[in-house]
């Protein structure tokens, strides 16, 4: 049987933080979106997913990567919730994360959109899609049968544990 693997993006997931507030001077002070790096922990402590199987996949920008590497060294996020520091990838456009997925065998992702999930969906069928606290509906929820809505890491982790 093949081991789960987790993919996270980072904007409006991990970090409550969109591409242009992330380039602030003040992107260090951003804290953690509530109880995320808690429900990681979790995760990886009751084995859910193994710490070599969680990664982190975002979309951005060269400045943007610069300065998120800096927020998850600065917040310690890889020594605080067991996960690998090599277990991050950036690329520089969202249709881009669906071939990422799918090279790392994928089969739990969390995004902030739905397009980058249908994206997912159409590369990698079988992935497990969940959007995090999504902040448009493109289309009404019964044309995205194949994605769970999770509006916090409280309920992202119960249905990470059932799925």
């Amino acid at each position: 049987m093949e081991p789960k693997r987790l993919g996270l993006d980072v904007g409006n997931v991990l970090v409550m933080a969109t591409q242009q507030e992330a380039l602030q001077d003040d992107f260090l002070l951003r804290k953690p979106t509530d109880n995320a790096f808690e429900t990681i922990a979790s995760l990886v402590q009751e084995k859910i997913f193994e710490p070599e199987n969680i990664f982190i996949i975002s979309a951005c920008g060269p400045d943007t990567e610069q300065k998120t590497k800096q927020w998850f060294r600065h917040h310690r996020i890889f020594h605080r919730v067991g996960i690998r520091s090599k277990n991050w990838y950036f690329v520089r456009h969202r249709s881009d994360k669906a071939p990422v997925c799918r090279a790392l065998g994928i089969t739990h992702f969390v995004d902030d959109r739905l397009d980058v999930l249908d994206n997912i969906h159409r590369e990698s069928p079988r992935t497990k899609l969940f959007a995090f606290n999504p902040r448009s509906m493109m289309m009404s929820l019964a044309q995205w049968q194949y994605i769970t809505v999770v509006n916090n890491f409280v309920e992202l982790e119960a249905k990470l544990k059932t799925a």
